[in-house]
């Protein structure tokens, strides 16, 4: 890589920023850097072309992920009822995390940026994240501070929207992955989240309502359809492979 750089003086500390930026990038894709010995680098090879086996329910890294949901704002908006019940029995949701994979981010990193297409949200494990909403109209800018249990995202993933901040890291983060997919599944085996999931976006429009009707003023009647119940249920039911049927 050919690095510039406007101060000689900083050098040192932008080589290290962009190292760190590299190191990150290669674990959220599973790329270890090894050492330089030979018998390692073949090690590490072959162990990538061998099938990976599954990973055990009682792996100490599943059971942090499955905490870690349970104990966010994504479970507690739209996994658990009105009457403060779980709709997804424990075990499955365990099983289902499980499946889940979580993504190291160093500081100053970007997850995604405003009007990027979203087809997943993020659970915040551990860290903290800086949100920026960049307002085409007005031209001003809101700002606001993500910590551990909250989700982002989940407005693009469930209504197919393009993500409506900026959201960088303030400090090395470790957040959870919800693709569209599997969320999709997991709306399809209970019926019950279709409610919760309507009433998260219902809120999310509230508490964005600029950016919402900017977006809505931009898009027009396919705008306002994503963010309907039933634009909601269309989505998820062609993600489950139906034909845009609603129940």
């Amino acid at each position: 890589l050919r690095i510039g750089v406007d101060d000689c003086t900083a050098r040192g500390s932008g080589r290290a920023g962009v190292r760190r930026h590299v190191w990150y990038q290669f674990r959220r894709r599973g790329i270890d850097i090894p050492y330089p010995v030979t018998d390692q680098m073949l090690h590490d090879f072959m162990a990538r072309t061998a099938p990976p086996a599954p990973v055990p329910a009682d792996d100490p890294a599943v059971r942090r992920r499955a905490a870690g949901l349970l104990a966010s704002d994504f479970a507690k908006k739209v996994l658990t009822g009105a009457d403060g019940q779980m709709l997804v029995p424990p075990a499955e949701l365990a099983a289902w995390a499980g499946r889940l994979a979580s993504e190291l981010y160093g500081r100053g990193e970007t997850v995604f940026r405003q009007g990027d297409p979203g087809e997943c949200c993020y659970v915040v494990l551990s860290g903290r994240l800086e949100g920026r909403i960049q307002h085409a109209v007005a031209g001003q800018t809101t700002t606001f501070a993500v910590g551990a249990g909250a989700v982002v995202g989940e407005m693009s993933l469930v209504t197919g929207l393009p993500r409506m901040a900026e959201i960088r890291t303030t400090e090395a983060t470790e957040l959870l992955k919800i693709p569209a997919p599997e969320f999709a599944e997991l709306l399809g085996k209970h019926a019950g989240l279709v409610e919760q999931v309507s009433l998260l976006v219902a809120e999310r429009v509230q508490q964005n309502r600029k950016q919402i009707e900017e977006l809505l003023a931009a898009g027009g009647a396919a705008a306002n359809q994503a963010v309907s119940r039933e634009g909601i249920l269309t989505r998820f039911w062609r993600l489950l492979g139906g034909a845009g049927k609603t129940r």
